[in-house]
């Protein structure tokens, strides 16, 4: 991969490259599990809310969102140095919305791979109850999802605002790190 510099990505920029292949995101062994709790992943639905309801709105506006530090791989995937609760949390909204569309509809979405938690791609792919009482990496996406779906139940009016705005006004601090050769 070439060398990049700091920028700022929409989420819909987060699914896929240049080629239109899904970006693959690789979680390395020492980031923690999945810990958003339900408080977190209101106050992200929250503010991207109050972003799509402020008054007098400008087209070049956007929501930014805190950066992801990325460290591009040998085989085309980027290593999340830091941002995973975040990169987690944005591909179960994605998810949401693709599961509200026909299946010709939905996008493809990025994908996370878990050097650590390797089933837990899987889980991502099938949620079900019952494997979220196995793992409590599990337990604490069930319950990102959970909160996700009854958040835009109550907000069914909005749904499309709301992810118009995430999708393209939200915006990341893409910042991909340079790999530092070191010599001897």
């Amino acid at each position: 991969m070439r060398d990049q510099s700091i920028s700022l990505k929409s989420v819909y920029e987060l699914r896929i490259d240049d080629s239109d292949q899904s970006i693959r995101y690789r979680i390395p062994a020492y980031q923690r599990g999945f810990r958003w709790t339900s408080r977190q992943v209101e106050q992200l639905l929250e503010d991207i809310r109050d972003f799509v309801r402020r008054e007098n709105p400008q087209p070049e506006q956007f929501y930014c969102l805190q950066p992801l530090v990325l460290r591009p791989t040998d085989n085309g995937a980027y290593e999340v140095v830091d941002g995973q609760q975040r990169l987690t949390t944005l591909l179960l909204i994605l998810q949401h919305f693709n599961e509200r569309l026909a299946e010709r509809y939905r996008q493809r979405l990025y994908t996370l791979e878990y050097e650590t938690r390797p089933s837990l791609l899987q889980f991502l792919d099938d949620p079900t109850e019952d494997r979220a009482t196995s793992n409590i990496d599990f337990f604490h996406i069930a319950e990102a999802i959970k909160t996700i779906e009854t958040w835009f139940e109550q907000r069914e009016s909005e749904v499309e605002k709301i992810k118009d705005a995430f999708q393209n006004q939200a915006k990341l601090i893409w910042y991909p790190e340079n790999r530092i050769k070191r010599t001897l």
